[in-house]
């Protein structure tokens, strides 16, 4: 069972769905009036050549029924899924967006939209630019995270060492790792 997308209320259900629970859409019917025979096969956006190339559904990812750009319904192809998937591994991204023109031509019945595909690649630019900006701030938060900080003055200049000999104890936990403050003085346990 592969998931899908509402073309209605794009919550995520199983292709086999009669109606969106969700919305009440008709699914079985729009799948059917829309030949998806293969919804895990490749499809293809025949106005902005947004190609689906039906590799997320292999990750339990849901299959869009239309497109996520131009809100076009998509169409079935008879293209390799494999070779497609290749072809966008190997080749440069124009190259790629050529292919994917040429297939939106091909079983798009003239519909295709030069405006239409500038603006999905643009959006899927600045997609893939906000994940990459999403992905560095959560890792530079987690690492400033892990900067131990004093808890009295809150600098970063944290210095750890063995708590060594003391009047008061002698020897006894000499041993424990205690972190100071260069800058004001502080002492303190690690775990705190």
């Amino acid at each position: 069972m592969a998931l899908v997308i509402c073309p209605e209320c794009n919550k995520k259900i199983s292709q086999y769905t009669e109606n969106c629970p969700g919305c009440g859409f008709p699914l079985k019917t729009f799948i059917e009036e829309n030949n998806f025979s293969n919804i895990t096969g490749v499809l293809i956006c025949p106005k902005c050549a947004k190609m689906y190339d039906g590799w997320n559904i292999r990750y339990g990812l849901p299959q869009n029924l239309k497109c996520e750009y131009c809100n076009t319904t998509l169409v079935q192809t008879d293209e390799n899924t494999e070779e497609v998937y290749k072809l966008g591994a190997n080749l440069p991204d124009d190259e790629f967006n050529e292919k994917c023109i040429e297939l939106a031509i091909k079983y798009g019945k003239n519909k295709f939209d030069y405006n239409a595909n500038q603006y999905m690649l643009k959006k899927c630019s600045e997609n893939i630019q906000n994940f990459i900006k999403k992905c560095e701030a959560e890792q530079q938060a987690s690492c400033q995270q892990s900067i131990p900080k004093c808890p009295k003055c809150g600098s970063t200049a944290v210095e750890s060492a063995q708590r060594g000999y003391s009047l008061i104890t002698g020897f006894f936990g000499s041993g424990k790792t205690m972190n100071y403050c260069k800058n004001c003085g502080y002492k303190w346990n690690p775990g705190r």
